[in-house]
């Protein structure tokens, strides 16, 4: 057996060396010599050869029987992967399929790359880059100034982030990105694990970004500067895009089913139609915060006959979306919200929705009320506007321009609304180049009050008569916070709006958002592989991108209006 992991070949008991078992036939009267008293003897030493030779046939068919099973027991079997059954990004490789470290070319004097991989399962690596100046690191780490004056930041800071920043693409058989090493080890050292969900071979490309804790520095500028000086370097660590074939040519490729209009198919015996397989809601998961999924290359009949026009990057030719498909793991959405389904059941009951802040907020404004109208085509742009409305059978949508939320929740105001969808963060690190501490107390504030005040503006009034009691003062409000978005490094804008605070930021916002009854859509995941794609509109916004649709999903499912009587689509 090879090393190599594509060379790595399934073992099964045909595989093995056969035993061999040599013929035994019986001695014949009529054969040997008649004479005297040879031929007792001989017949004699004749039967003991053949006892002999009996017993050896029974001790090696023993031992072939018992030393077979347990040779394919310790051999460990070889894994493939699927989205129905995902493994833990976080999953350490076996040190005993651990592959040799492979060092892989190097485009940066200052950096090494170094891969090990997984000789059991496909598509597991680990990707560990090192500065190669020791002396240099040590400086950096122990004389460098506090990036921050908030302490669970300046902790992630040192012990998970480490001085430098880098950004990994993974595109193929699965799109992934990562800004923030799984582990720092130590000395400049950073530990990228990836564990994909998919078979087929993938490109890997490598960035330096930032040096000296530059990524999450902080510093204190007026509000709304927009300070664009943030030292981005941009370096390739790779010359270019490294292809990595690791899987097993018995494991399959996984290709995320049609949902559109289906193709005709002609089935023949042997195959038959494969029973479909029921899935979960992705409500309980999303809800949880324990949604996962990830995004896969479509098949060749959506790419050759695409349901409808797909949208065309602004300066580029390349199709910025319907490459791929972000597909949920272990679950599905069921409501009739959904890009193919029928929207009738979403828009009978009355309901008020009001979704407020940055420009994040008036796209996922678009993407409800574009699949609210049963419009099935893709989102191409949004049109920026302060306020906007729609209306949609008993379904009211607003939005408003509030990037900093810097406006009391009033009963006039917001009072009559059954939802309130927020996004706000991407000004405050942008434009504000604001601390965490700063940020952190404003939505704090807005967490733990907005609630709050949109349940005393429902409360019933007393000395009123109830039998004439607005309905809308009945009901509770649901709140719901879209987390920021990824951002490529090279939209090149040199603001505070890197992948390394954006990180730290959706993480503790998003669990104290929770903690205070608030919804959360992790539009940050659903970004991040894809966010080079935004760079082909304006950088900035991922409708027009492979990431809206599952946005919409998402935020869709949060509002509860919807049924689920609709086909999947």
């Amino acid at each position: 057996m090879r090393k190599a992991a594509r060379d790595y070949r399934i073992l099964t008991p045909d595989k093995y060396e056969a035993v061999y078992i040599p013929s035994w036939q019986p001695f014949s009267p009529g054969s040997g010599s008649n004479k005297g008293g040879e031929r007792a003897p001989r017949q004699s030493a004749q039967r003991q050869r053949v006892v002999t030779v009996f017993v050896l046939c029974v001790l090696l068919t023993g031992v072939a029987w018992v030393t077979v099973p347990a040779r394919i027991f310790l051999r460990s079997p070889y894994t493939c992967p699927s989205p129905s059954s995902p493994r833990d990004a976080d999953a350490l490789i076996s040190p005993r399929h651990r592959s040799s470290p492979v060092l892989l070319p190097a485009a940066h004097p200052d950096f090494s790359l170094s891969l090990t991989y997984d000789t059991a399962v496909c598509n597991s690596f680990d990707i560990v880059i090192s500065r190669l100046d020791k002396d240099r690191c040590a400086k950096v780490e122990a004389s460098s100034p506090p990036p921050s004056n908030n302490s669970a930041f300046l902790e992630y800071a040192r012990t998970r982030l480490g001085p430098d920043s880098f950004h990994l693409q993974v595109d193929g058989a699965e799109r992934l990105a990562e800004e923030v090493p799984s582990e720092y080890l130590g000395k400049c050292e950073y530990l990228f694990r990836f564990r994909l969900n998919n078979a087929g071979r993938v490109w890997v490309n490598a960035s330096l970004l930032y040096e000296n804790y530059e990524a999450v520095r902080e510093r204190v500028v007026e509000p709304g500067a927009w300070p664009k000086d943030q030292p981005l370097l941009l370096r390739p660590l790779v010359p270019a895009p490294i292809e990595l074939d690791l899987c097993s040519s018995a494991c399959p490729l996984f290709v995320p089913s049609h949902l559109g209009d289906k193709s005709l198919a002609v089935v023949s015996p042997a195959h038959g139609t494969p029973a479909p397989v029921a899935l979960p809601s992705c409500g309980d998961a999303a809800r949880a915060g324990k949604l996962r999924g990830g995004y896969f290359p479509l098949g060749m009949f959506d790419l050759l006959y695409p349901d409808y026009r797909q949208p065309v990057g602004w300066s580029s030719t390349r199709l910025s979306a319907g490459h791929t498909r972000w597909v949920p793991y272990g679950c599905e959405w069921r409501h009739d919200g959904r890009r193919f389904a029928d929207p009738a059941s979403c828009v009978d009951k009355p309901h008020r929705a009001l979704f407020i802040g940055d420009s994040h907020a008036r796209a996922v404004f678009d993407l409800v009320s574009h699949r609210l109208s049963g419009n099935k085509t893709i989102v191409q742009k949004t049109v920026k506007s302060a306020h906007k409305n729609a209306t949609h059978g008993n379904v009211h949508l607003d939005f408003t321009f509030l990037p900093h939320l810097n406006k009391t929740f009033t009963c006039e105001a917001h009072g009559s609304y059954d939802s309130v969808t927020v996004s706000t963060g991407t000004w405050q690190a942008a434009v504000d180049c604001a601390t965490t501490d700063k940020v952190l107390a404003e939505l704090e504030r807005l967490f733990t009050t907005w609630p709050r005040l949109a349940h005393e503006c429902r409360r019933p009034i007393p000395n009123r008569n109830i039998a004439v009691l607005d309905s809308s003062r009945s009901r509770t409000t649901r709140f719901t916070y879209l987390n920021m978005p990824a951002f490529h490094p090279q939209l090149q804008r040199h603001d505070g709006r890197t992948g390394a605070r954006l990180s730290f930021w959706n993480e503790r916002f998003g669990a104290l958002a929770r903690k205070n009854g608030w919804d959360v859509v992790d539009v940050y995941s659903l970004t991040k592989p894809v966010a080079i794609d935004m760079t082909l509109g304006d950088g900035v916004h991922y409708v027009g991108t492979d990431a809206a649709e599952p946005a919409a999903d998402d935020v869709i499912d949060r509002l509860g209006l919807c049924g689920e009587t609709g086909s999947k689509g």
